[in-house]
């Protein structure tokens, strides 16, 4: 429950401005992968999730929570790199395979 508790706002917050972007740009990210990588990247930041261990247990949140730790007063690069961005690359990386393989099936441009 507190997982999905933690998702929702993210989600919420994330489908708007991949919203706003699509509709903004969406020709753009069809026809170029220099527009479609930022925006899987975007997509990627939202939906990704990852753990954090709190005392003995681990609990799922967003990776955009954990990614925060690289600037903030902790400032423990090595916690947010490895649980936050990496997790976010490697969804990103997948989004933007998948799409492409996508557009070029249906011969579109890219």
């Amino acid at each position: 429950m507190i997982t999905i508790k933690l998702f929702l706002p993210v989600l919420a917050v994330g489908g708007l401005l991949c919203g706003a972007a699509w509709v903004f740009a969406r020709r753009l990210i069809q026809q170029s992968w220099l527009w479609r990588a930022p925006f899987c990247f975007l997509i990627a930041a939202f939906v990704t999730p990852s753990a954090m261990k709190v005392g003995e247990s681990w609990f799922p949140i967003p990776a955009v929570f954990i990614t925060t730790f690289i600037i903030s007063e902790v400032n423990d690069m090595r916690y947010g790199l490895l649980y936050g961005i990496l997790p976010i690359f490697v969804v990103a990386s997948i989004i933007f395979v998948v799409w492409t393989i996508i557009l070029r099936r249906h011969s579109h441009v890219a």
